[in-house]
């Protein structure tokens, strides 16, 4: 799918400890990312003061040129919670099964994703989309807001949008459906 830039963090393990790390490296990440994201976008305004929204364009050239530093600000994480392994982070297209992240389902497919391996990588993932930026802590109870769903009304067709939105709803009411 070409509408989406997703973001994958994978564990070393599912140990604890490399879930935990996991997690950390995944929350100063985004903030890093977006960060970095929004400097650039504010680098390149046209001065009106107005806050510029990116575009997957500007998102996966700032990822492609920040790829190195992105990657270095990943090991110094995973070295400040006193570990030593190695983290590679990359962009590309990858295979993801289906997701369901708050009210949204995303379909399995081949999707563009900035991947950050820990270690081995043989533990447990977290995703998010990183375009349009609906990253959020808590994927499993995450509400995406209207702000979040607007962003994708203006990256998907109608029938794109529809199936994202109405997936997870039908899904759920179809499982319950057949426990009773």
């Amino acid at each position: 799918n070409e509408d989406f830039i997703r973001f994958h963090v994978i564990a070393n393990s599912d140990s604890d400890e490399d879930q935990a790390l996991k997690l950390k490296v995944r929350d100063r990440l985004v903030e890093y990312v977006n960060d970095g994201l929004r400097r650039e976008v504010m680098h390149q305004s046209d001065g009106s003061g107005q806050t510029a929204e990116f575009d997957i364009e500007q998102t996966r050239d700032y990822i492609e040129s920040h790829i190195d530093a992105i990657q270095k600000k990943a090991e110094e994480i995973v070295r400040s919670e006193g570990s030593q392994y190695e983290v590679t982070a990359e962009l590309g297209v990858c295979w993801i099964p289906e997701k369901s992240y708050g009210s949204l389902s995303f379909p399995a497919g081949n999707y563009e994703a900035l991947r950050i391996e820990i270690g081995s990588a043989k533990g447990h993932n977290w995703w998010c989309v990183l375009y349009p930026s609906l990253c959020f802590r808590d994927a499993a109870n995450a509400v995406v807001p209207n702000e979040g769903k607007e962003k994708l009304k203006h990256v998907l067709t109608e029938e794109e949008y529809s199936e994202i939105t109405a997936g997870t709803e039908f899904k759920i009411s179809w499982y319950f459906w057949k426990k009773k």
